[in-house]
């Protein structure tokens, strides 16, 4: 059951539900550079990692411009020529194209695309996790899990009895960055065609995302990660073992009888392909009742409500609860590109750092509960 304790780059998502935390303070954003929808289509990355690659940007005089001018709206004061800033915007674009293991394929043939890499789903943002995005500075919002007492007035004089005080609390944001290192060949860099850019926004956009999804659930707050949902003080629990229909009541129960859904809210489920097995093959309420995981295991619902897999949840582990109470912060305009040029130079390789800071707040922890050992 619930107990009363107190407690990332633009991922393609649905709709989050509308939350505001009582006592939200002020939060000073970043100043975003406006992009129109052509200068969002033309900003060319393969271009940019070219300029950076060599010091020149006379052939990427627009892509300088915005790192430039989004890290002066920053305040930062390092505008190496190696760096650059890719917008959120240019990351969220419609890509045509994946990658491919290393290039290889691109040269001299007539290019229908290029076959992605297996990667894991995102979904955090997808069960409506709030993406908050330009922060700049420490963010802090505070919350009161105290309730006003109420007086009915036998008469005039009854007076009211005062509530004696506010149980406040409060959820802190500090950025907790992510870094993924990429070698490039000098063949993929002498690269020309479209699918080359293909490849490296979805490679910066997915890598890093899937590394802020895995933190959403699993972060443990130490060594540089975030504190993720399931390491969050707080979490409610229901029984796995042999799980039943009763004991996913159960762990919508819990968050109802804790009153943590937002308006409008609505309890979701998550958990790994197996465990969604598992489920697919219990029966329901009774043995006319179709059983408790309906529709495909990639998406389907779970006794009514929505119900995603994914491999970031534990093994045997299954997630339940209104996820607009997630919170996913991420600072600064974009990711960060840096390029090494020199460390593989005998090889002709390039190294490319992307990183992206972010942290992960819950407003209540109350708002989840989590099964474990789920047979």
């Amino acid at each position: 059951m619930n107990n009363d304790s107190t407690v990332f780059p633009h991922l393609p998502q649905r709709q989050a539900l509308e939350f505001v935390l009582p006592g939200e303070r002020s939060i000073p954003l970043c100043s975003q550079v406006p992009l129109s929808e052509r200068e969002i289509s033309g900003y060319s990355i393969r271009n940019a990692i070219k300029a950076a690659l060599t010091g020149n940007w006379s052939k990427a005089g627009f892509e300088r411009s915005v790192t430039m001018s989004t890290l002066q709206g920053l305040g930062d004061a390092d505008m190496a020529s190696n760096r650059l800033i890719v917008p959120a915007a240019v990351l969220a674009r419609d890509l045509v194209a994946g990658t491919g293991s290393a290039g290889g394929f691109l040269v001299n043939t007539e290019m229908r695309g290029v076959l992605d890499a297996l990667r894991p789903r995102l979904v955090a943002a997808r069960l409506g996790a709030q993406v908050i995005t330009g922060l700049r500075n420490n963010v802090t919002y505070a919350r009161n899990a105290g309730s006003l007492t109420l007086t009915w007035q036998a008469t005039e004089g009854t007076p009211a009895v005062e509530t004696e005080n506010f149980n406040t609390g409060q959820i802190a944001l500090t950025p907790k960055t992510v870094t993924g290192l990429v070698e490039a060949s000098r063949v993929f860099q002498l690269l020309t065609l479209d699918v080359g850019e293909a490849m490296i926004l979805r490679e910066l956009r997915l890598g890093v995302a899937a590394g802020v999804d895995a933190a959403a659930f699993g972060g443990t707050g130490a060594s540089g990660q975030p504190t993720g949902l399931l390491n969050t003080a707080g979490i409610g629990t229901f029984n796995g073992a042999s799980i039943t229909y009763a004991n996913l009541l159960e762990a919508q129960t819990d968050v109802l009888s804790a009153n943590a859904l937002t308006e409008g809210g609505r309890v979701a489920f998550t958990c790994r392909p197996a465990v969604a097995s598992v489920l697919a093959q219990r029966q329901g309420f009774n043995a006319s009742s179709p059983p408790c995981w309906v529709g495909p295991l990639a998406e389907g619902q779970l006794i009514g409500c929505p119900a995603i897999t994914s491999i970031f949840p534990p093994a045997a582990t299954l997630v339940a609860g209104d996820f607009a109470q997630m919170m996913l912060a991420e600072w600064g305009a974009g990711l960060d590109v840096r390029v090494d040029p020199y460390t593989g130079f005998l090889s002709g390789r390039v190294g490319l750092a992307a990183s992206l800071s972010v942290d992960v707040g819950v407003a209540w922890p109350q708002a989840f509960s989590v099964a474990t050992s789920v047979s």
